[in-house]
């Protein structure tokens, strides 16, 4: 679900930006998948990295961005144009509604 990578060089560290696979950047509309890529990692760096440092260990930015990407998926983080509901929550209701479209037209 999630892969982490090197993006920005800190003093003696390394940030790590979370890279969501449905950002990777898609041959046929690639300009639009790296700027969905790039605003996730803006966020991320806005929201935490930069707020949050200087880091003393590459493991506790780690962790740190792992928790963010926890929050931004799953939990806090709840959006008007789905009803008040995180986005995980969101889409695993997406995906209900269309094995139980399947199951009604099979």
């Amino acid at each position: 679900m999630l892969a982490l990578v090197c993006s920005a060089q800190l003093p003696g560290l390394v940030a790590v930006a979370a890279v969501f696979p449905e950002f990777i950047p898609d041959p046929a509309n690639n300009r639009a998948s790296e700027g969905m890529a790039e605003t996730i990692n803006g966020l991320n760096k806005a929201e935490l990295i930069h707020r949050r440092a200087p880091w003393k260990t590459r493991e506790a930015l780690e962790l740190a961005t792992l928790e963010w990407v926890c929050w931004f998926n799953h939990h806090r983080r709840l959006l008007e144009p789905l009803g008040y509901i995180p986005p995980a929550e969101a889409e695993a209701n997406y995906y209900r509604q269309l094995a139980n479209q399947a199951e009604t037209t099979a």
